[in-house]
C-alpha cells in the first residue's frame, strides 16, 4: 500500500512539473527574440522583455514585464547570467612576435577579467596584417599567439583553460586592399569568457 501512495504522489508531481521561458534583456536592455514550440507542437514568438510561456496542465499563460520589472522580479536568473566576454589587445610590430608595448599588465588584467568568471576559459587569437604570402602570416599569427599563451602560462593560467587560435590576414580589423600595411590588424586577441 505504502508503494501504491509514493507511485501515486511521484506521479502527481510529475504531472505538475511545467516548463518556463521567459525572455530577458542583456545587460544593456536589448531584447532579441526566440521561438519556441507550446504544447501543440506549434511555434510561439516571445520578442519582448519579460514575456514568459508557460506550458503544464494549466496550458498557455503569457506576461510581459518591463526591463526594469524583469530584473526586479527575477533577479535570481539575472544573477546566474554569466558575466559578459571581456577582452585585451596587444599588438605587434610589422613581421614580429615581440609585442608592442609592455605587457606588464595584461596579466593582471586578465586575471581581474577571470575571477568575474567562473570557470575561466581564455582564447588567444593571433592575427597579421596582409603583407606577405598567406602561408607566412598564417605560421606569425601563430607564433604571435604562443607568446602571449606562453606569458599567461608563466603567469599562472592553466593550459586547460586556454585556447590557440590564429587567424593570419584572414579577420582583419580593419579591412585593406590585399599586400597593404595596417598596424592594427597585427594583433592578437584575448577574450575571457
Amino acid at each position: 500500500m505504502r508503494k501504491k501512495i509514493i507511485l501515486s504522489a511521484l506521479l502527481l508531481l510529475a504531472g505538475c512539473t511545467s516548463t518556463k521561458v521567459t525572455l530577458l534583456p542583456d545587460a544593456t536592455g536589448h531584447v532579441g527574440r526566440v521561438i519556441v514550440k507550446n504544447n501543440d507542437n506549434q511555434p510561439v514568438t516571445l520578442d519582448n522583455s519579460g514575456q514568459t510561456l508557460v506550458d503544464g496542465l494549466l496550458g498557455e499563460h503569457e506576461g510581459q514585464l518591463s526591463p526594469a520589472d524583469a530584473r526586479q522580479q527575477r533577479p535570481a536568473l539575472f544573477k546566474a547570467e554569466p558575466a559578459p566576454l571581456a577582452s585585451e589587445t596587444v599588438w605587434f610590430p610589422n613581421d614580429s612576435v615581440e609585442p608592442l608595448s609592455t605587457t606588464s599588465n595584461l596579466i593582471r588584467r586578465v586575471r581581474k577579467d577571470c575571477l568575474q568568471r567562473k570557470p575561466c576559459q581564455i582564447t588567444i587569437i593571433g592575427h597579421t596584417d596582409g603583407i606577405g604570402n598567406n602561408q607566412y602570416n598564417m605560421q606569425l599569427s601563430l607564433r604571435r599567439a604562443q607568446v602571449i599563451h606562453d606569458m599567461l602560462l608563466h603567469g599562472g593560467f592553466p593550459q586547460s583553460a586556454m585556447d590557440i587560435r590564429y587567424h593570419g590576414p584572414f579577420d582583419p580589423l580593419i579591412k585593406t586592399p590585399s599586400g597593404r600595411s595596417q598596424p592594427k590588424n597585427r594583433r592578437v586577441e584575448i577574450m575571457v569568457h
